[in-house]
């Protein structure tokens, strides 16, 4: 993405995301998502904040 993303606050975010972003056990896994999110196309501003809040599992079928 070429604009800067927000981060959202930790009150508002989803515990399953929480927990891919700190949790060691899922570097991989965010390794993943970040060379993802170099060339996908529809991550917007409400993606970015859904994929952190209330839309967190459907934002990560949508970049399987």
């Amino acid at each position: 993405m070429s604009e800067r993303v927000r981060k959202v606050s930790d009150e508002v975010t989803d515990p399953r995301f929480r927990f891919v972003r700190d949790h060691h056990i899922h570097q991989t896994t965010r390794q993943l998502m970040d060379e993802i999110f170099v060339t996908f196309h529809g991550a917007d501003r409400s993606f970015v904040r859904e994929f952190q809040t209330t839309g967190f599992s459907p934002r990560v079928l949508e970049l399987a």
